[in-house]
């Protein structure tokens, strides 16, 4: 299967999700659990509009990253980082020696 078609069923299900957690907020039974829900709605609809970018550009990322399967050659990922939903998040290689915190 190529990743196109994989990209396309993810889309797909991002879709349900949305609908079905709007249904779900429909029907909750507070303003309160109405927002969270609604919350969720945003955070799965900008994961949807990553998959379509991620798509429409042909395997880079958002960003500037590169996603495998794309047309660079030897494939393989930035040192930049993406995460759908949360925004951009830069990776810095120094993170991986930082020792714990004193307290």
């Amino acid at each position: 299967m190529s990743w196109h078609y994989l990209v396309n069923q993810i889309i797909q299900h991002e879709k349900q999700e949305i609908a079905l957690y709007q249904q779900i907020a429909a029907g909750a039974p507070t303003q309160s659990l109405r927002n969270m829900i609604m919350e969720m709605v945003e955070h799965e609809r900008r994961e949807l509009h990553f998959w379509h970018e991620l798509l429409q550009s042909g395997g880079y990322m958002p960003g500037g990253g590169y996603m495998p399967g794309g047309d660079m050659p030897g494939g393989g990922y930035s040192d930049e980082g993406y995460m759908p939903g949360g925004g951009f998040m830069p990776y810095d290689k120094k993170d991986d020696k930082k020792e714990p915190e004193k307290k």
